[in-house]
């Protein structure tokens, strides 16, 4: 399982290269850059968020209570902020088209993890329950590994696309 957690972080790390090179790459539209720009940090705190599960998920293996705990909160820190991020990315860039539909499933993904998240958060290292815990941060990652694959498609056929004011 942290095996699975490692790639989904590395394929999180792509993500963000991608974002990059979208945004250096994007057109003079300035809608397209706007959008481009928003899902460069939408990928940069998905890779920040699969990392703090990542280490939420070895701290709540091998680590105290007190560390599993502090490590599980930082990961719901997190999944919040991409979360948020992705949402800018849903109001930032075009409203139909491939686009629109990946950047959607992307925030429908994240909405899936917040509530794990948060569940994450307030029983690791505190019930004593280290598979409920576990089983938390995996759903977790489960939604983040959807979120980030939609994002990553649309991180391509958003470059292009021209927003609608």
């Amino acid at each position: 399982r942290i095996d699975l957690l490692m790639v989904d972080t590395e394929v999180a790390r792509g993500a963000v290269f991608a974002g990059e090179a979208a945004t250096m790459c994007a057109g003079k539209k300035v809608g397209s850059q706007i959008c481009n720009a928003a899902i460069t940090v939408g990928a940069a705190r998905m890779a920040a968020a699969f990392e703090s599960v990542l280490k939420a998920s070895e701290a709540c293996t091998n680590g105290t209570d007190t560390s599993c705990h502090d490590a599980a909160g930082k990961a719901q820190t997190a999944v919040d902020a991409v979360s948020k991020a992705v949402n800018t990315t849903v109001a930032e860039c075009p409203k139909t088209g491939t686009c629109h539909t990946e950047l959607v499933a992307s925030q429908t993904a994240l909405t899936g993890a917040v509530s794990p998240a948060a569940a994450a958060a307030d029983k690791c290292g505190t019930s004593g329950d280290k598979i409920a815990c576990r089983t938390d941060l995996l759903q977790v990652s489960a939604q983040l590994t959807k979120g980030a694959a939609e994002l990553n498609l649309a991180n391509k056929d958003c470059k292009n696309a021209t927003r609608v004011l």
